[in-house]
């Protein structure tokens, strides 16, 4: 294992999920479809090394970012299942009818059950 690996896996072992980042319109009107864009800033490593043959093997725990759930007004409206091909530092992006004034929640769960989430309310602009 070379000396870049067992430091990664060093900072992976210390690692704890840092607090997403969300983008929300500024002005939201009822009924309109808003884009919502959330960033997390998280490795993702698969585990796998690749060998001399073109081949590849396990060489230590794969380390992503697992589970990512959206909540709207306290209903999960989304739940979307990773898998170690997501990329470093992620960002997500979710489209939303904003038919109510309510909270907006994503969680993120790694692959060690670590979790970290963002929320921001959704408020109507004045007309």
């Amino acid at each position: 294992m070379r000396a870049t690996e067992r430091r990664q896996i060093e900072e992976e072992k210390r690692y704890r999920m840092q607090m997403p980042r969300m983008r929300l319109p500024w002005k939201i009107r009822k009924g309109e479809i808003i884009r919502v864009l959330v960033k997390i800033r998280h490795p993702s490593r698969t585990g796998l090394r690749p060998l001399r043959d073109g081949s590849f093997e396990f060489n230590r725990p794969a380390f992503f970012i697992r589970l990512v759930e959206v909540f709207y007004g306290g209903e999960l409206a989304a739940k979307i299942e990773t898998t170690s091909a997501i990329s470093d530092d992620p960002i997500f992006g979710f489209h939303l009818k904003a038919d109510k004034e309510a909270p907006f929640r994503v969680v993120f769960t790694n692959h060690r059950g670590d979790r970290s989430e963002t929320m921001k309310e959704i408020k109507f602009s004045a007309a």
